[in-house]
């Protein structure tokens, strides 16, 4: 039951969201809220992982009491929130938000009397944050280290950290009710191909924390793709025990080639793309929309071949993508959530990526209830009932299902608003061409 609430947040007025279902997908103009929303969203699945980092340093357990630790630990919180979202001073008192875990735990965020935005917990998850600050404290007071070579006592660090790195990372994914890693992939991902070849030196600083997660997830995973992907998969198969889904990870390549025309690689040359087995062009060469597309499709590619539950936050899938690579795209997104469990949450200005939607979602209704073997769209791509929730947010700050309450649509009228009002005043001039005999 993961709820979010926002009240007078940036260009949001009063609005709640159900965030449970598979897929969800946001459309919405400029201005309306859409990054508002989804960044909040981030940041509240990635309190989970700021506690457990906050256990993990020992630098942080210097205080004398229990309540002195809860307030820094509650600080930290505060700290993550500016450094994504940046000064609340000049938001009205009014401004709030709560984000609901499960039945009983839950994170608010309002403001005090000197704007500074200030969080709190349901009780039920403030005892048990305070239980495992208490525990964690003692395992650093009790560690003998004093009198300890520099290293040793490094060494005894490590062995904690990742003890409790283990320990109270499972602690703190059923505190939080949040298994999957969240990942954020941002609008305007086409500048950091541009700035490809200086990534790793690049001064993140001045990026809010989202986009500066996003740019250290690029570096981490830059190395991974030294080879095409057939290769990297079998690389990755003999690291491994068991098995991979050969089939989900065979039908992504495929899905991958027909959007990007291409594979991609980063050896020592640089980030390319290569047309075919010989021929190539640097990334910072390559189309607009083959480099908002990459670390998306990347991403969701390691997902599905490490099989791994993933809470994916993406803005604008279509940015500079043919409507038909748009539909590629959905299928990508779809094939992701279908094969890992993983949830995915769209914001887009795009009627494809709905219409798109729509005809995975027709497929899971139709395509699954046959039992011949001709497959209009491949099974692994189709959507289950109920699996996926639209909905509008308007400038005026109302926010609304664009779900068909009679089936398990997306609202056609929704999708072709804009399509009905050209229609209807091409047919207005239509009208007045006849009138004046012009």
């Amino acid at each position: 039951m993961r709820v979010i609430r926002l009240r007078d947040v940036g260009p949001i007025k009063n609005i709640s969201m159900d965030i449970d279902n598979g897929i969800n997908i946001i459309i919405g103009e400029q201005a309306s809220g859409k990054s508002t929303l989804a960044k909040e969203i981030y940041f509240f699945k990635k309190i989970r992982d700021y506690f457990i980092d906050y256990l993990c340093n020992s630098s942080n357990f210097t205080f004398s009491s229990s309540d002195e630790q809860y307030i820094a630990f509650l600080k930290s919180i505060r700290s993550y929130y500016m450094d994504s979202f940046g000064t609340t001073k000049h938001l009205p008192k009014t401004y709030s938000l709560t984000y609901t875990y499960g039945e009983k735990n839950s994170v608010s965020a309002s403001l005090d009397e000197k704007n500074y935005v200030r969080f709190k917990f349901s009780p039920e998850m403030e005892t048990q944050i305070r239980a495992a600050l208490d525990a964690v404290k003692k395992i650093y007071d009790t560690a003998d280290i004093n009198g300890k070579e520099l290293y040793n006592t490094y060494l005894i660090r490590q062995k904690q950290r990742e003890d409790i790195a283990s320990h109270f990372g499972e602690f703190a994914k059923k505190l939080f009710f949040e298994e999957g890693e969240p990942v954020y992939i941002p609008a305007g991902r086409s500048m950091l191909s541009v700035m490809s070849e200086q990534m790793d030196v690049v001064d993140v600083k001045g990026l809010d924390l989202p986009m500066r997660d996003f740019v250290r997830r690029i570096r981490e995973l830059k190395s991974r793709f030294g080879k095409k992907l057939p290769e990297v998969v079998t690389d990755y198969v003999k690291t491994i025990k068991g098995q991979i889904k050969n089939k989900d990870v065979e039908l992504a390549m495929e899905t991958i080639e027909k959007i990007l025309h291409g594979q991609y690689v980063s050896d020592a040359d640089g980030e390319k793309l290569y047309i075919d087995s010989k021929r190539w062009v640097k990334l910072i060469y390559s189309s607009s929309g083959q480099q908002e597309a990459l670390w998306i499709l990347n991403m969701l590619f390691i997902s599905i071949l490490e099989n791994k539950k993933t809470f994916f936050i993406i803005e604008e899938p279509e940015a500079h993508l043919f409507p038909l690579a748009q539909k590629y795209m959905m299928e990508m997104i779809a094939l992701t959530h279908n094969s890992t469990g993983s949830q995915v949450l769209v914001t887009t200005h795009s009627p494809y990526i709905l219409t798109s939607t729509n005809l995975l979602i027709y497929s899971g209704l139709i395509e699954n209830r046959m039992n011949g073997t001709t497959s209009i769209v491949d099974r692994r791509y189709r959507l289950s009932e109920g699996t996926v929730k639209a909905y509008r947010l308007r400038t005026d700050s109302s926010f609304s299902t664009i779900m068909d309450e009679s089936n398990s649509f997306i609202n056609a009228g929704e999708i072709d608003e804009v399509s009905e009002i050209l229609n209807n005043e091409t047919d207005k001039m239509i009208r007045m061409e006849f009138e004046n005999d012009l």
